[in-house]
């Protein structure tokens, strides 16, 4: 028991130390999440009472790309809230309301202290309810959060292939704590240098496959690309480190004043 609730944290518990926020951050970011939990679970029950005799889950709206290019009856979309609600009303794709199973792996600092028959009984839960849709694969963008782990280590249970699709591009030199993939059965990447870098960070190349980007170019992209248009990548540092976010800031002012310089957007 002790061992799977480790493992549920051990990605901010390794990132912990070196970026301090980065622990809070994620622990706020699913406490939002969880509000109104029983009026949102009566919602979705009645709305999406159908969720049966499907073969793909997917969690959250980061690749509606994906979600729309699979057939709308053997889909089904895991998550809550209202963004998700009316994507599915509108798309006419069915849902499956998980939040309230998450509620149980907080507040995060208690539950890796000490054993917790409840969460372990709520991924118990959540394994059944996902083996209730028929389901054969699972897709996340990522299996390194507390909520996404519980979701892959729940869909193991009962045997649903588990693929992380890498939400962005990474660099060789990014800490390899914080990259993504040491959980599901599958990792999906941009291409070779991206695989070759999560080869490098001890992840079984079996088990990752060059997929491209996870959404299309919109239809009105150019056929030439427009030399004079940059874009850069960037990374999300105010969430979990504020000095590194500061150095980082600075310098994307002055890369965007040398840009604008030469006639660049």
């Amino acid at each position: 028991m002790k061992k799977i609730q480790i493992q549920l944290f051990d990605f901010l518990l390794k990132n912990e130390k070196t970026y301090p926020l980065f622990f809070r951050k994620a622990e706020q970011s699913l406490e939002s999440l969880l509000r109104y939990l029983i009026i949102q679970k009566v919602i979705y029950k009645i709305l999406f009472w159908n969720v049966k005799n499907k073969k793909y889950l997917v969690f959250g709206l980061k690749y509606k790309d994906i979600i729309e290019s699979l057939p709308k009856n053997e889909t089904v979309v895991l998550g809550g809230g209202k963004s998700t609600l009316f994507y599915c009303l509108k798309n006419k794709i069915s849902s499956l309301f998980i939040y309230h199973y998450f509620k149980y792996l907080l507040p995060f600092g208690e539950k890796i202290k000490y054993n917790s028959p409840a969460l372990i009984n709520a991924i118990d839960r959540l394994s059944h309810a996902l083996n209730k849709t028929g389901a054969k694969y699972l897709i996340l963008e990522t299996d390194s959060l507390p909520a996404h782990r519980m979701l892959v280590y729940a869909a193991k249970k009962v045997n649903i292939i588990t693929i992380c699709i890498y939400h962005g591009i990474m660099s060789s030199n990014s800490v390899f704590t914080l990259r993504d993939g040491y959980v599901a059965d599958y990792v999906f990447v941009y291409d070779n240098n991206q695989k070759k870098i999560l080869t490098d960070s001890g992840i079984d190349a079996k088990k990752i496959f060059v997929f491209g980007f996870y959404y299309s170019s919109p239809d009105t992209f150019p056929l030439i690309v427009n030399r004079q248009d940059i874009c850069v990548l960037g990374q999300p540092w105010k969430e979990y480190d504020i000095d590194k976010f500061n150095n980082y800031y600075v310098s994307l002012k002055w890369i965007f004043k040398q840009l604008f310089e030469h006639g660049f957007n």
